[in-house]
């Protein structure tokens, strides 16, 4: 045959190679995730027995159970006690050479921010840790007041009415009160050639903030404001418009993709707090 002539593929086949393809992407995808969580177990328990050395003077090759049950005696899990010895049965797991298993998936994900709330919580003392929850708990009733009759953004003048608020992530480790506010404003609900403009968020870091009953104010060291408040009567029935439309079927990707990406500034955000030295 000619060398430019062309095998014809039956679209059947054609559409068997793609699934294959895509059962092939998706393997390694969780298999990435699958070792990233085992790696992370592994930095779990090195954390623990260094800070055993810088607190106890424990540098003997004790089990990792023992050195748990240290740790646990001298209070230094007080934000996730539950998840220690979950971790240590699931690192036994993990490296045993018969028993190991991966395909755990996404879910995966989920046990690595565990990890690493853990792995925070070795250096929080009981103190800052009954200051930080309150803390938490004080923005959080904040935002509930206020989103219940929808919140707007106000930066320079300009406002934003949102979608979404959230504090993810408050710090108040080193001497210093940070943080970290997440806001997704409303957008044009609608398909236009095939694509829709869902916006993205507006990822605010912050030093201070003050309650008052219809709004929160947020500010940096140099004293620069956010300002949160309830929305005005036109406002709301733009919100209320909104969510109608975000709610209908052919709107429920774009509804999990906004959710997938605030998923990843919470993420982001946390280890910039958390980690400081580690990601500036």
């Amino acid at each position: 045959m000619g060398g430019n002539a062309l095998i014809k593929v039956k679209s059947s086949v054609f559409e068997l190679i793609q699934v294959n393809q895509l059962l092939e992407l998706s393997y390694f995808y969780y298999h990435i995730i699958d070792v990233a969580y085992r790696e992370s177990l592994l930095v779990f328990e090195m954390a623990v027995r260094q800070r055993c050395r810088q607190l106890f003077n424990i540098t003997s090759n004790k089990s990792l159970e023992k050195l748990i049950d240290k740790c646990i005696e001298e209070n230094l899990f007080v934000a996730y006690p539950h998840n220690i010895h979950a971790l240590r049965k699931l690192r036994n797991s993990y490296f045993h050479p018969n028993r190991f298993q991966m395909t755990l998936g996404s879910s995966a994900l989920n046990g690595i921010y565990h990890v690493v709330d853990t792995i925070v919580d070795l250096y929080h003392s009981s103190e800052l840790h009954k200051e930080r929850i309150a803390e938490e708990s004080r923005i959080q009733s904040g935002l509930t007041g206020l989103e219940g009759n929808g919140i707007a953004l106000e930066i320079d003048g300009n406002v934003s009415i949102l979608h979404r608020a959230e504090l993810c992530v408050f710090d108040n480790r080193l001497g210093r009160h940070v943080y970290h506010f997440i806001f997704w404003p409303i957008f044009e609900a609608e398909w236009k050639d095939n694509s829709v403009d869902e916006g993205s968020p507006i990822v605010v870091e912050s030093s201070q903030v003050e309650l008052s009953k219809n709004q929160m104010n947020i500010f940096n060291e140099s004293r620069t404001g956010w300002l949160l408040r309830v929305l005005t009567h036109s406002e709301a029935l733009q919100l209320s418009d909104f969510k109608k439309k975000l709610i209908s079927d052919d709107m429920s990707v774009i509804a999990s993709y906004i959710e997938m990406e605030i998923s990843k500034e919470r993420w982001k955000a946390r280890k910039e707090v958390l980690w400081p030295n580690a990601y500036r």
